[in-house]
């Protein structure tokens, strides 16, 4: 009896089905720089779940003036609440790499709050995340992000 609990107890998470969904979305952030504020945060993202449970991988992009290009990349782990209606709210956390200008970047985390709406296979919803890094100025001293990035977005559901 004691080999049967053990093998159902490890295979119950695998009995669960993995939802994959893909997306995009457009954000803005404040920054600290009057030269870069506000800045346009397009992007791309990855949202796998088990449950309630899940990774979100979001990369995006921002021009900025006097850096050139900046990739940020949010590998995040997101717990998610169903809500009536078709709406569902989730938290999540994790680390974000930037790179700005191809010349390197670093290490940060960021925390994230959304709302969704769901319509069959297809979602959109609105974010909130914040996250902090500054960049290395030659005028005008420091800059980078000056509060939190407001987003809104799509994503289509690729597997159930």
């Amino acid at each position: 009896m004691r080999p049967f609990l053990l093998l159902s107890l490890l295979t119950f998470p695998l009995s669960a089905q993995t939802t994959i969904d893909i997306g995009a979305s457009v954000g803005q952030q404040p920054y600290a720089n009057p030269s870069d504020d506000p800045r346009y945060l397009p992007g791309i993202e990855l949202l796998a779940r088990r449950g309630a449970a899940g990774v979100h991988l979001a990369i995006e992009y921002a021009d900025l003036t006097e850096e050139s290009a900046l990739i940020v990349i949010h590998p995040d782990l997101v717990y998610r609440w169903t809500l009536p209606a078709h709406f569902a709210a989730s938290i999540g956390a994790g680390p974000t790499l930037t790179n700005v200008g191809g010349s390197g970047g670093g290490l940060t985390w960021n925390a994230e709050l959304e709302l969704e709406r769901r319509w069959s296979r297809a979602a959109l919803f609105a974010r909130i995340r914040q996250y902090d890094f500054s960049l290395e100025r030659s005028r005008g001293g420091e800059s980078g992000p000056n509060g939190p990035a407001v987003y809104v977005g799509f994503r289509l559901n690729v597997r159930s």
